[in-house]
């Protein structure tokens, strides 16, 4: 499923507001996740 397609499905759900929301803070979760494994990685390499 592509983002537009979940993004359209919520917002057509009266509560989208808050499932959009919630998803944009998962993401960021996501991304932070993500830059620490970048991290550890980089310095497991020895850059």
């Amino acid at each position: 499923m592509e983002f537009e397609d979940i993004f359209k499905n919520v917002t057509d759900r009266k509560d989208g507001k808050t499932e959009i929301l919630r998803l944009a803070g998962e993401l960021m979760q996501i991304s932070a996740k993500a830059k620490v494994l970048a991290t550890r990685c980089g310095k497991l390499m020895g850059e």
